[in-house]
Protein backbone atom coordinates (compact mmCIF):
# COMPACT_ATOMS: atom_id res chain seq x y z
CA UNK A 1 0.00 0.00 0.00
CA UNK A 2 1.30 3.14 -1.08
CA UNK A 3 1.45 6.38 1.25
CA UNK A 4 -1.68 8.28 -0.80
CA UNK A 5 -3.84 5.20 -0.17
CA UNK A 6 -2.89 5.25 3.42
CA UNK A 7 -4.05 8.42 3.75
CA UNK A 8 -7.11 7.38 1.71
CA UNK A 9 -6.98 8.82 -1.58
CA UNK A 10 -6.24 6.85 -5.11
CA UNK A 11 -2.82 8.65 -7.71
CA UNK A 12 -4.08 8.48 -11.17
CA UNK A 13 -1.60 9.04 -14.07
CA UNK A 14 -2.32 12.44 -15.55
CA UNK A 15 -3.54 12.33 -19.48
CA UNK A 16 -5.32 15.38 -18.77
CA UNK A 17 -2.60 17.66 -19.98
CA UNK A 18 -2.83 20.26 -17.46
CA UNK A 19 -1.24 20.87 -14.03
CA UNK A 20 -3.86 22.75 -11.30
CA UNK A 21 -3.17 22.86 -8.09
CA UNK A 22 -6.33 20.94 -7.64
CA UNK A 23 -4.68 17.97 -9.30
CA UNK A 24 -1.55 18.03 -7.58
CA UNK A 25 0.09 20.07 -9.62
CA UNK A 26 3.02 18.60 -10.72
CA UNK A 27 5.68 15.76 -10.37
CA UNK A 28 8.54 16.96 -8.53
CA UNK A 29 12.16 16.44 -9.70
CA UNK A 30 14.12 14.11 -8.09
CA UNK A 31 17.12 17.17 -7.55
CA UNK A 32 14.22 18.90 -5.53
CA UNK A 33 13.26 15.88 -3.19
CA UNK A 34 16.97 15.03 -2.69
CA UNK A 35 17.62 18.89 -1.69
CA UNK A 36 14.61 19.39 0.44
CA UNK A 37 15.77 15.83 2.34
CA UNK A 38 19.38 17.95 2.98
CA UNK A 39 17.90 21.00 4.14
CA UNK A 40 15.82 19.05 6.31
CA UNK A 41 18.58 18.14 8.46
CA UNK A 42 19.99 21.73 10.06
CA UNK A 43 18.68 24.76 11.26
CA UNK A 44 19.16 28.14 9.20
CA UNK A 45 18.04 31.64 9.25
CA UNK A 46 15.17 32.29 7.41
CA UNK A 47 15.40 35.87 6.76
CA UNK A 48 18.95 35.26 5.58
CA UNK A 49 18.30 32.15 3.15
CA UNK A 50 15.33 34.51 1.61
CA UNK A 51 17.91 37.25 0.93
CA UNK A 52 20.76 35.59 -0.31
CA UNK A 53 18.76 32.90 -2.44
CA UNK A 54 17.10 35.45 -3.95
CA UNK A 55 19.99 37.84 -5.32
CA UNK A 56 21.16 34.33 -6.74
CA UNK A 57 18.12 33.61 -8.65
CA UNK A 58 17.82 36.97 -9.56
CA UNK A 59 21.63 36.77 -11.04
CA UNK A 60 20.00 33.44 -12.92
CA UNK A 61 17.08 34.93 -14.11
CA UNK A 62 18.26 37.85 -15.45
CA UNK A 63 16.82 39.92 -12.95
CA UNK A 64 17.51 43.41 -10.42
CA UNK A 65 15.76 41.37 -7.78
CA UNK A 66 14.17 37.74 -6.93
CA UNK A 67 11.46 36.82 -4.26
CA UNK A 68 10.27 33.02 -2.82
CA UNK A 69 6.98 33.00 -2.22
CA UNK A 70 4.58 29.95 -1.05
CA UNK A 71 3.16 29.78 -4.40
CA UNK A 72 1.91 32.02 -7.60
CA UNK A 73 -1.24 33.61 -5.52
CA UNK A 74 0.94 34.10 -2.63
CA UNK A 75 3.06 36.15 -4.41
CA UNK A 76 0.26 37.94 -6.21
CA UNK A 77 -0.84 38.95 -2.86
CA UNK A 78 2.53 40.08 -1.29
CA UNK A 79 3.54 42.01 -4.70
CA UNK A 80 0.08 44.00 -4.48
CA UNK A 81 1.11 44.65 -0.97
CA UNK A 82 4.36 46.73 -2.02
CA UNK A 83 2.26 47.79 -4.12
CA UNK A 84 -0.19 49.23 -1.57
CA UNK A 85 1.71 49.81 1.17
CA UNK A 86 5.27 50.02 0.36
CA UNK A 87 7.41 49.51 3.17
CA UNK A 88 5.76 52.06 5.15
CA UNK A 89 4.86 50.88 9.16
CA UNK A 90 1.90 52.55 9.41
CA UNK A 91 0.36 51.63 5.80
CA UNK A 92 1.77 47.89 6.22
CA UNK A 93 -0.31 47.58 9.78
CA UNK A 94 -3.56 49.09 8.01
CA UNK A 95 -3.67 45.88 6.23
CA UNK A 96 -6.16 44.51 4.65
CA UNK A 97 -8.34 47.48 5.48
CA UNK A 98 -6.98 50.19 2.78
CA UNK A 99 -9.65 52.58 3.32
CA UNK A 100 -8.55 55.57 1.27
CA UNK A 101 -5.25 54.08 0.29
CA UNK A 102 -4.02 53.92 -3.17
CA UNK A 103 -5.43 50.34 -3.44
CA UNK A 104 -6.82 49.94 -6.87
CA UNK A 105 -5.84 46.95 -9.32
CA UNK A 106 -6.60 47.15 -13.07
CA UNK A 107 -6.82 44.21 -14.76
CA UNK A 108 -8.09 43.08 -18.68
CA UNK A 109 -12.04 42.42 -17.72
CA UNK A 110 -11.51 38.96 -19.78
CA UNK A 111 -8.48 38.22 -17.34
CA UNK A 112 -11.19 37.52 -14.03
CA UNK A 113 -11.91 34.72 -12.32
CA UNK A 114 -8.60 33.43 -11.18
CA UNK A 115 -6.67 32.81 -8.47
CA UNK A 116 -5.30 36.48 -8.61
CA UNK A 117 -8.64 37.81 -7.55
CA UNK A 118 -8.82 36.18 -4.71
CA UNK A 119 -5.25 37.08 -3.72
CA UNK A 120 -5.18 40.86 -4.83
CA UNK A 121 -8.69 40.96 -2.29
CA UNK A 122 -6.92 39.40 0.53
CA UNK A 123 -4.61 42.07 0.52
CA UNK A 124 -7.32 45.08 0.64
CA UNK A 125 -7.02 45.30 -3.11
CA UNK A 126 -10.46 47.07 -5.00
CA UNK A 127 -10.23 45.58 -8.74
CA UNK A 128 -11.23 47.30 -11.62
CA UNK A 129 -11.69 45.98 -14.94
CA UNK A 130 -10.21 47.86 -18.06
CA UNK A 131 -12.59 46.80 -21.08
CA UNK A 132 -14.96 43.39 -20.38
CA UNK A 133 -14.79 40.06 -21.56
CA UNK A 134 -14.51 40.38 -24.95
CA UNK A 135 -11.60 42.41 -24.28
CA UNK A 136 -9.57 45.77 -23.80
CA UNK A 137 -7.61 48.38 -25.20
CA UNK A 138 -4.55 50.91 -23.89
CA UNK A 139 -7.05 53.69 -23.89
CA UNK A 140 -9.89 51.77 -21.70
CA UNK A 141 -6.65 51.29 -19.32
CA UNK A 142 -5.59 54.80 -19.74
CA UNK A 143 -9.31 55.95 -18.81
CA UNK A 144 -9.39 53.21 -15.64
CA UNK A 145 -6.07 55.09 -14.13
CA UNK A 146 -6.43 57.75 -11.19
CA UNK A 147 -4.61 58.48 -8.34
CA UNK A 148 -5.68 55.81 -6.71
CA UNK A 149 -4.38 53.41 -9.20
CA UNK A 150 -1.81 51.05 -7.09
CA UNK A 151 -1.06 48.71 -10.00
CA UNK A 152 -2.11 47.07 -13.40
CA UNK A 153 -2.15 43.26 -13.04
CA UNK A 154 -1.98 40.65 -16.14
CA UNK A 155 -2.45 37.37 -16.30
CA UNK A 156 -0.55 35.75 -19.38
CA UNK A 157 -1.05 31.84 -20.40
CA UNK A 158 0.21 31.37 -24.08
CA UNK A 159 2.16 34.19 -25.45
CA UNK A 160 2.21 37.86 -24.90
CA UNK A 161 -1.03 39.88 -24.47
CA UNK A 162 -0.97 41.62 -27.76
CA UNK A 163 -1.69 44.96 -25.62
CA UNK A 164 1.15 44.83 -22.68
CA UNK A 165 3.72 46.48 -23.82
CA UNK A 166 1.42 49.66 -24.58
CA UNK A 167 -0.55 49.24 -21.73
CA UNK A 168 3.09 48.67 -19.77
CA UNK A 169 4.46 52.19 -21.39
CA UNK A 170 1.30 53.94 -20.40
CA UNK A 171 1.68 52.89 -16.57
CA UNK A 172 5.26 54.03 -16.49
CA UNK A 173 4.46 57.21 -17.51
CA UNK A 174 2.02 57.47 -14.55
CA UNK A 175 4.80 55.77 -12.11
CA UNK A 176 2.19 52.72 -12.36
CA UNK A 177 3.29 49.44 -10.93
CA UNK A 178 2.69 46.51 -13.75
CA UNK A 179 2.78 43.16 -12.55
CA UNK A 180 2.37 39.63 -14.66
CA UNK A 181 0.57 36.63 -13.32
CA UNK A 182 2.82 33.87 -14.94
CA UNK A 183 1.58 30.82 -12.65
CA UNK A 184 1.34 28.98 -16.01
CA UNK A 185 3.36 31.71 -18.39
CA UNK A 186 6.71 29.36 -18.07
CA UNK A 187 8.26 27.21 -20.14
CA UNK A 188 9.43 29.12 -22.08
CA UNK A 189 12.53 29.23 -19.69
CA UNK A 190 13.30 32.52 -21.27
CA UNK A 191 9.67 34.16 -19.26
CA UNK A 192 11.38 34.65 -16.56
CA UNK A 193 13.35 37.71 -18.03
CA UNK A 194 11.65 38.56 -20.99
CA UNK A 195 8.69 40.28 -19.36
CA UNK A 196 11.06 42.43 -16.80
CA UNK A 197 13.78 42.92 -19.41
CA UNK A 198 12.15 43.20 -22.79
CA UNK A 199 8.67 44.45 -22.14
CA UNK A 200 9.76 46.32 -18.64
CA UNK A 201 7.31 45.34 -16.57
CA UNK A 202 7.88 45.69 -12.13
CA UNK A 203 7.25 42.33 -11.72
CA UNK A 204 6.66 38.88 -12.82
CA UNK A 205 4.82 36.08 -10.63
CA UNK A 206 5.25 32.70 -11.31
CA UNK A 207 5.18 28.65 -9.96
CA UNK A 208 7.58 27.10 -8.56
CA UNK A 209 5.76 23.71 -8.94
CA UNK A 210 3.81 23.16 -12.55
CA UNK A 211 6.04 23.23 -15.14
CA UNK A 212 9.35 23.78 -13.31
CA UNK A 213 8.31 20.94 -10.93
CA UNK A 214 9.70 21.86 -7.53
CA UNK A 215 7.35 22.07 -5.19
CA UNK A 216 4.35 23.14 -5.55
CA UNK A 217 4.08 24.91 -2.33
CA UNK A 218 6.70 27.28 -4.06
CA UNK A 219 6.55 30.59 -6.08
CA UNK A 220 8.77 32.85 -7.45
CA UNK A 221 8.58 36.86 -8.05
CA UNK A 222 11.17 38.66 -10.05
CA UNK A 223 11.67 42.33 -11.04
CA UNK A 224 12.90 45.49 -9.42
CA UNK A 225 14.36 45.77 -6.29
CA UNK A 226 11.65 48.01 -4.69
CA UNK A 227 9.17 45.30 -5.48
CA UNK A 228 10.56 42.56 -3.84
CA UNK A 229 11.76 44.75 -0.87
CA UNK A 230 8.43 45.16 -0.72
CA UNK A 231 7.73 41.33 -0.27
CA UNK A 232 9.91 40.61 2.13
CA UNK A 233 9.05 43.30 4.24
CA UNK A 234 5.30 42.06 4.43
CA UNK A 235 6.21 38.33 4.15
CA UNK A 236 6.88 35.67 6.77
CA UNK A 237 8.25 35.34 9.39
CA UNK A 238 7.44 38.93 9.49
CA UNK A 239 4.55 39.92 11.69
CA UNK A 240 2.71 41.11 8.84
CA UNK A 241 -0.19 40.57 6.47
CA UNK A 242 2.05 37.19 4.48
CA UNK A 243 2.64 35.88 8.05
CA UNK A 244 0.76 32.67 7.24
CA UNK A 245 2.13 32.71 3.46
CA UNK A 246 4.92 30.71 4.86
CA UNK A 247 7.91 28.93 2.69
CA UNK A 248 10.00 26.46 4.68
CA UNK A 249 13.80 25.81 4.30
CA UNK A 250 13.02 22.80 2.58
CA UNK A 251 11.12 24.27 0.53
CA UNK A 252 14.22 26.79 -0.51
CA UNK A 253 16.29 24.23 -1.02
CA UNK A 254 13.66 22.32 -3.27
CA UNK A 255 12.81 25.45 -5.77
CA UNK A 256 16.47 26.01 -5.71
CA UNK A 257 17.71 22.67 -7.28
CA UNK A 258 14.57 22.40 -9.85
CA UNK A 259 15.00 26.03 -10.71
CA UNK A 260 18.98 25.31 -12.07
CA UNK A 261 17.91 21.99 -13.68
CA UNK A 262 15.05 24.09 -15.22
CA UNK A 263 17.23 26.84 -16.75
CA UNK A 264 19.61 23.32 -17.77
CA UNK A 265 17.65 21.41 -19.93
CA UNK A 266 16.88 20.87 -23.34
CA UNK A 267 12.77 21.69 -23.67
CA UNK A 268 13.03 20.16 -27.37
CA UNK A 269 13.55 16.93 -26.13
CA UNK A 270 11.01 16.49 -23.37
CA UNK A 271 8.41 18.29 -25.93
CA UNK A 272 9.59 15.75 -29.14
CA UNK A 273 9.18 12.27 -25.80
CA UNK A 274 5.56 13.81 -25.29
CA UNK A 275 4.68 14.15 -29.31
CA UNK A 276 5.90 10.81 -29.66
CA UNK A 277 3.53 9.44 -26.63
CA UNK A 278 0.15 11.41 -28.01
CA UNK A 279 0.94 9.97 -30.89
CA UNK A 280 0.81 6.51 -29.18
CA UNK A 281 -2.23 7.40 -28.32
CA UNK A 282 -3.90 8.52 -31.24
CA UNK A 283 -2.88 5.64 -33.22
CA UNK A 284 -4.92 3.42 -30.76
CA UNK A 285 -8.24 5.27 -31.36
CA UNK A 286 -7.90 7.11 -34.74
CA UNK A 287 -9.81 4.60 -36.60
CA UNK A 288 -12.37 3.76 -34.03
CA UNK A 289 -15.60 3.98 -34.74
CA UNK A 290 -17.46 6.78 -32.73
CA UNK A 291 -14.23 8.73 -32.23
CA UNK A 292 -13.56 11.71 -34.13
CA UNK A 293 -10.38 13.33 -33.48
CA UNK A 294 -11.43 16.96 -33.60
CA UNK A 295 -8.10 18.87 -33.21
CA UNK A 296 -4.44 18.01 -32.40
CA UNK A 297 -1.57 19.76 -31.97
CA UNK A 298 1.06 17.28 -30.96
CA UNK A 299 0.71 17.42 -27.50
CA UNK A 300 -2.87 17.91 -26.78
CA UNK A 301 -5.81 16.35 -29.14
CA UNK A 302 -9.88 16.83 -28.75
CA UNK A 303 -12.24 14.21 -29.32
CA UNK A 304 -15.23 14.41 -30.73
CA UNK A 305 -17.61 11.06 -28.60
CA UNK A 306 -20.61 9.58 -30.56
CA UNK A 307 -22.64 8.53 -27.78
CA UNK A 308 -25.13 6.44 -30.41
CA UNK A 309 -22.23 4.11 -31.28
CA UNK A 310 -20.08 3.32 -28.14
CA UNK A 311 -23.02 4.04 -25.47
CA UNK A 312 -21.33 6.50 -23.40
CA UNK A 313 -20.67 10.15 -23.71
CA UNK A 314 -17.62 11.81 -23.19
CA UNK A 315 -17.89 12.35 -19.81
CA UNK A 316 -18.67 9.19 -18.94
CA UNK A 317 -15.68 8.08 -20.80
CA UNK A 318 -13.74 10.31 -18.33
CA UNK A 319 -14.96 8.81 -15.53
CA UNK A 320 -14.65 5.03 -16.69
CA UNK A 321 -10.93 5.99 -17.02
CA UNK A 322 -10.68 7.81 -13.81
CA UNK A 323 -12.29 4.92 -11.51
CA UNK A 324 -10.08 2.22 -13.18
CA UNK A 325 -7.38 0.47 -12.05
CA UNK A 326 -4.80 2.61 -12.48
CA UNK A 327 -6.54 5.78 -12.48
CA UNK A 328 -6.36 7.99 -15.43
CA UNK A 329 -7.36 11.31 -15.41
CA UNK A 330 -8.65 12.89 -18.89
CA UNK A 331 -10.93 16.23 -19.26
CA UNK A 332 -14.58 14.74 -20.70
CA UNK A 333 -17.76 16.91 -20.82
CA UNK A 334 -20.74 16.41 -22.99
CA UNK A 335 -19.34 15.12 -26.10
CA UNK A 336 -15.58 16.14 -25.51
CA UNK A 337 -12.51 14.19 -24.81
CA UNK A 338 -9.75 16.11 -24.27
CA UNK A 339 -6.05 14.17 -23.82
CA UNK A 340 -2.58 15.52 -23.12
CA UNK A 341 0.85 14.24 -22.83
CA UNK A 342 2.63 17.53 -21.26
CA UNK A 343 2.63 15.41 -17.85
CA UNK A 344 2.65 11.73 -18.63
CA UNK A 345 5.74 9.89 -17.51
CA UNK A 346 7.67 7.61 -19.58
CA UNK A 347 5.81 4.43 -20.57
CA UNK A 348 2.52 5.52 -19.36
CA UNK A 349 0.93 6.42 -22.54
CA UNK A 350 0.54 2.54 -22.78
CA UNK A 351 -1.25 2.26 -19.74
CA UNK A 352 -3.17 5.35 -20.77
CA UNK A 353 -4.22 3.17 -23.96
CA UNK A 354 -5.34 0.38 -22.11
CA UNK A 355 -7.57 2.13 -19.75
CA UNK A 356 -9.08 4.00 -22.82
CA UNK A 357 -9.47 0.56 -24.37
CA UNK A 358 -11.52 -0.76 -21.36
CA UNK A 359 -13.36 1.84 -21.19
CA UNK A 360 -14.40 2.27 -24.74
CA UNK A 361 -16.31 -0.80 -24.76
CA UNK A 362 -19.92 -0.49 -26.27
CA UNK A 363 -22.16 -1.18 -23.69
CA UNK A 364 -24.95 -1.82 -26.23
Amino acid sequence: MGIYEEMGVRPFINAKGTNYTREGGTLMRASAAKAMAEAAQQFVNIEQLQVSLGEIIADMTNNEAAFVSCGAASGIALSLAACIAGTDEELADCLPHTGDMRNQVIMPGYARGTEADAAIKSVGGHIVNAGDGDGATPQQFADAFTDRTAAVLFTEYVGTDPILQDVADLARERKIPVLVDGACAIPPKENLWHYTGTIGVDGFITSGGKSMRGPQTTGLVVGRSWLIEGCRYHASPNMRIGRGMKVGKEEFAGLFASLKDFLEEDPAAAESMQRDQLSVIRRSIEDRNGIEIASDDGLSMRLVVDETVLGISGGELAIRVYEGEPSVLIFGRGNMVIIGSAYLEKGQERTVVDALEKSLQVTG
